[in-house]
C-alpha cells in the first residue's frame, strides 16, 4: 500500500481532493480529502517527528479557530503513512502511542504501508467478515463444557451479572 493507493481508497469513498482555506484565498492545506463538506483526511508528509506532526497540528488548530464550517472544523484526521521496515519499532511505536491517543485538535492515524491490512483502521472504510466456523451452539458448548456448570454460562450471557452467584457456583466444586 502506498500513498497513491491511500488516496485511491478515499476517492473511492466519496472523498474528493480539495484545499482546506480560510477566508477567499488563504490557503492553510493544499491536498485534502473532503466529503460533502463534513470530514476532511489529510495526507501527512514528510519526516514523521514530533516537531512535524507538531506542526500539522498547529495548522489544523489555525483552521479551525478561524474557519467558517462548524461541522468540518471538528472532523480533521490526519492521516500518516509510514514504511514499518524502514523505521525503529520502539521509537516509532512511542510516536503512535502518544498521538493516536490524542484526539484533542485532530485524529492522528498511523498507516503501516508495509501491511496491506492496516487500512482497516480507517473508520469508513467496511471490514469484511467472514463466516466463521464456529457456530453459536457449538461455542455455546464448549463455554459451558470449560465453565462446566450451565448456570455460570446462563449467568454470564445477562447484561448486569451477578458476580458473587458466579462466585459462589465456581468455588462450589
Amino acid at each position: 500500500m502506498d500513498k497513491i493507493k491511500i488516496e485511491q481508497l478515499l476517492i473511492n469513498y466519496g472523498f474528493n481532493k480539495s484545499k482546506l482555506i480560510i477566508g477567499k484565498d488563504t490557503e492553510v492545506f493544499s491536498e485534502v480529502f473532503i466529503k460533502e463538506n463534513k470530514e476532511a483526511y489529510i495526507l501527512f508528509e514528510g519526516l514523521i517527528n514530533k516537531e512535524s506532526i507538531n506542526k500539522y497540528q498547529k495548522k489544523i488548530l489555525w483552521f479551525q479557530n478561524w474557519s467558517d464550517s462548524d461541522i468540518l472544523r471538528y472532523n480533521i484526521n490526519l492521516l500518516i503513512p509510514y514504511k514499518s521496515s524502514k523505521v525503529n519499532r520502539d521509537e516509532f511505536n512511542r510516536y503512535i502511542f502518544k498521538f493516536e491517543r490524542d484526539s484533542h485538535i485532530c485524529r492522528k492515524i498511523f498507516l503501516d504501508l508495509d501491511n496491506e491490512n492496516c487500512i482497516d483502521l480507517l473508520p469508513f472504510n467496511k471490514i469484511n467478515l467472514t463466516t466463521s466456523q464456529v457456530n453459536s451452539n457449538s461455542l455455546k458448548r464448549e463455554l459451558i463444557k470449560v465453565l462446566q456448570k450451565d448456570d455460570i454460562y446462563q449467568e454470564l450471557m445477562k447484561e448486569d451479572i451477578d458476580l458473587e452467584l458466579i462466585k459462589k457456583e465456581l468455588l462450589s466444586e
